[in-house]
């Protein structure tokens, strides 16, 4: 048990570490595709500053001639700054083209171009708002300038982009690692809860078998030892044999019946008539218990004809659902003293078939109802009950292999009442 409970630890932290290590890649991977796209376009917009810079290098002696401006295409300023000689007021800087507004902000970097780079020299710097790039001419230095706003525009939205699709992937990783490790626990949990029934089983079905193994031993020593001398004893001895062979044959037959419908992934689809089949199984109960009052629907309520010719067949297993009714009517042969009255009912609901079986007898304490259909289980009696404790437990596996279960009430005032649902589908009316 320790073992199995460490493991879906592990595996949690497992699956913890790799979401881990997949949101540190995603996070990565945003921060070098948003700086990657930043760089690519800067790059690409000092490739253009510098093309503008190019076509307008052997065009300023003729600019500053005709003084008007030399069309250069894209949406840049481009400002000469002449030279300046050593002792000499410093020249106004000439715009010579521009594409947009932003004369003023070129203006105002000509420092950089002013700082007596060579001419083979080219300066792109990248500030916030403005891309700078600068060429040597013979009349002095020109300086073109673009604005940035368009690039840190693109750079914002693929950078939201980004993020919303990695915050959504890690979102989904999240709630996949959730998921994996609820199912993990819950495997887990149905499988110890399978483990911790199994031992159960076994525990309860060696306590069983431990009894009427005993008496069997012990018979058989009072044989070996020479103590049976006399007939009537040796016949007495081996009626108890008789007796414990045929309760360990019940007990060993009721398991085997469980273990068949816990491997049964669905049931037989022959149509029964369940309203046929209690009358059967009632009629068996008869002749096996004389001592007690077996009674059918049709005998309680002769009147009500329309109930009695009611259509009650349905798609099952014929042999599961004998075993079930045969079961109820011998708890009610087990657990209730002669004379008591047992009544079946059977009932269509729609899309359900109700079977019914009541008694008179003693009952059980109401605290005790929820557990009669529990494997081995058996309800406090002052003198212990023949019976395996699994008949019942059939009953509600049974039931619930054809989609139904089993309930069980007091009446009023004393008694027993259990109630079997079995799924059958509506019948489609025939056409005439």
């Amino acid at each position: 048990m320790r073992a199995a409970s460490r493991r879906p630890k592990l595996r949690i932290r497992v699956l913890a570490g790799v979401l881990v290590i997949t949101l540190a890649a995603l996070a990565a991977f945003d921060v070098i595709a948003i700086t990657s796209l930043h760089r690519y376009l800067i790059r690409q917009s000092g490739e253009r500053l510098q093309a503008a810079l190019t076509v307008t290098q052997p065009k300023v002696s003729i600019i500053m001639k005709a003084r008007q401006a030399f069309p250069v295409p894209g949406a840049y300023t481009i400002v000469l700054v002449p030279h300046t000689p050593a002792g000499t007021r410093q020249a106004r800087p000439v715009v010579l083209e521009y594409g947009r507004p932003g004369v003023a902000a070129v203006a105002g970097y000509t420092a950089v171009a002013m700082a007596g780079r060579p001419a083979t020299v080219t300066v792109i710097r990248a500030r916030t708002e403005l891309q700078l790039a600068t060429i040597q001419v013979p009349a002095g230095t020109l300086v073109a300038g673009t604005s940035l706003r368009g690039v840190n525009a693109a750079v914002s939205r693929f950078r939201l982009i980004v993020i919303a699709g990695s915050a959504a992937a890690g979102l989904a990783m999240c709630g996949g690692v959730l998921l994996v490790s609820r199912r993990a626990r819950a495997s887990v949990a149905e499988r110890d809860a399978t483990a911790a029934a199994m031992h159960r089983f076994f525990a309860d079905a060696s306590h069983e078998l431990r009894t009427p193994l005993a008496s069997l031993r012990a018979n058989a020593e009072l044989y070996q030892q020479g103590a049976l001398v006399c007939q009537p004893a040796l016949d007495e001895v081996m009626q108890r044999i008789a007796a414990e062979a045929r309760r360990m044959s019940r007990l060993v037959d009721d398991m085997l019946h469980l273990a068949r419908l816990d491997q049964l992934t669905e049931p037989g689809h022959e149509p029964v008539d369940l309203r046929q089949l209690a009358g059967d199984c009632v009629a068996d109960a008869r002749r096996a218990d004389p001592s007690r009052r077996y009674l059918c629907d049709a005998e309680l309520c002769p009147a009500d004809r329309a109930s009695q010719e009611q259509d009650l067949i349905m798609c099952g297993d014929g042999e599961l659902l004998r075993r079930a009714l045969d079961n109820l009517l011998a708890n009610v042969r087990t657990h209730t003293p002669p004379g008591t009255t047992a009544s079946m009912l059977l009932r269509g609901t729609g899309d359900a078939i109700i079977i019914e079986v009541s008694d008179d007898g003693p009952g059980i304490a109401p605290d005790e109802l929820p557990r009669i259909f529990d494997r081995f289980y058996r309800a406090s009696a002052p003198v212990r009950r023949p019976g395996s404790g699994l008949g019942l437990a059939i009953v509600a596996e049974v039931a619930a292999a054809h989609g139904g279960a089993a309930r069980a009430t007091a009446n009023h005032p004393h008694g027993l009442s259990i109630g079997v649902t079995v799924r059958a589908p509506a019948r489609q009316p025939s056409k005439s």
